[in-house]
């Protein structure tokens, strides 16, 4: 679990430019029941390191949306991307 939580913070002050603080790096419940809502076509976000507004569009295979049982969170399944120091990348 310490490799994952140094791994997830290199890639924080990577893509941040700073090391986290307290809680931005969280260790996420497994076994989180969720329902599927549909395919993921874009994201977007505001950085809290620049406080930018930055949009990343998805290309097929899309990402699948899910959402937990409550409706309290959201994930992406699948797809072809990933999050790097410049964000979401094909």
């Amino acid at each position: 679990m310490s490799d994952k939580i140094a791994q997830a913070s290199l890639l924080f002050e990577k893509f941040h430019g700073r090391k986290p603080e307290r809680n931005e790096i969280a260790t996420l419940s497994v076994g989180q029941v969720a329902l599927q809502v549909g395919h993921c076509i874009q994201i977007a976000y505001r950085a809290t390191g620049d406080g930018k507004d930055y949009r990343h569009d998805f290309s097929s295979p899309l990402p699948l949306l899910y959402v937990g049982y409550d409706g309290s969170q959201a994930y992406l399944v699948n797809g072809i991307y990933r999050f790097t120091d410049r964000g979401f990348v094909k």
